[in-house]
């Protein structure tokens, strides 16, 4: 065999050698490569949609969510957008 055909051969082998490692740490940490699909969060905003705005309205969690949200918006308003969320600018 010649050289070229040796080092085609290697690079082959370390191209498999790295896909089943890859796959083996996919497996390892349980990490899907597709993800959830967005079909599937349009149906769960539909049929849910009533209970948020029903949870949203509820005066325990309404007026501390309007309270954070207000204090954000005038921080925000300030200039201390990027201090808060780095990635702001």
């Amino acid at each position: 065999m010649s050289q070229q055909e040796i080092s085609k051969i290697k690079d082959r082998f370390y191209d498999d050698i790295n896909l089943a490692l890859e796959e083996a740490k996919r497996k390892h940490h349980n990490i899907a490569i597709g993800g959830t699909p967005i079909w599937l969060y349009v149906i769960l905003a539909y049929f849910a949609y009533d209970d948020i705005f029903r949870m949203c309205m509820n005066p325990m969690l309404f007026y501390p969510i309007m309270f954070v949200t207000s204090i954000v918006s005038m921080l925000y308003s300030l200039g201390f957008g990027p201090i808060m969320i780095p990635a702001v600018k």
